[in-house]
């Protein structure tokens, strides 16, 4: 059997190192790239939680712990475009809204098997292709996966790749290729 987390690489959650080092980013910003507001500190508590329940501390970091929630504020900030900005902020506030429609409280403060039932409610909704629109949180969780392993942490402790593989060749893969079984 598959840990989750193989499962996630399988499901080709680190298929792309494109935005390698981005979660490392400290620097908080009060207004993003097209003017508006950046992340809130609840909304970005309420990243932080649901990101840690998909990728959760076991023998290495989880989410919170490879910096996800600041690759989050990078994407959010400076990549995503006014509109999905305000889309990805409205499907925020919509699962905080579900939470409470649930379980008269914010995810926030919903107890961790409250929020693991809420996580994989919305996973199953967002698995759903056909779906017009697609549920948000297909989004959420792909952003997830990614800020994870194109972290420090998801690259060396997970999938144990080494830049530069070692090799002195410039035409040399930049990362060691990983057996994922």
């Amino acid at each position: 059997m598959l840990s989750r987390r193989t499962m996630l690489i399988v499901t080709g959650g680190a298929g792309a190192a494109g935005l390698v080092g981005v979660g490392s980013a400290k620097a908080v910003t009060r207004v993003t790239s097209t003017g508006e507001a950046s992340l809130t500190a609840q909304e970005f508590r309420l990243i932080a939680a649901m990101a840690e329940g998909i990728i959760p501390k076991t023998d290495t970091p989880g989410a919170i712990g490879a910096g996800v929630p600041e690759f989050f504020r990078t994407i959010f900030n400076d990549w995503f475009l006014k509109d999905e900005q305000i889309a990805f902020r409205a499907s925020l506030k919509a699962y905080d809204d579900e939470a409470k429609l649930r379980f008269t409280k914010t995810f926030l403060r919903c107890t961790a098997a409250q929020q693991s039932e809420l996580l994989n409610d919305w996973d199953k909704k967002s698995a759903n292709m056909f779906a017009r629109p697609p549920h948000p949180f297909g989004q959420f969780k792909k952003l997830t996966i990614h800020g994870y392993y194109t972290s420090q942490v998801g690259l060396e402790l997970e999938l144990k790749a080494t830049m530069d593989a070692a090799q002195n060749d410039p035409n040399g893969p930049l990362i060691q290729p990983v057996s994922l079984f």
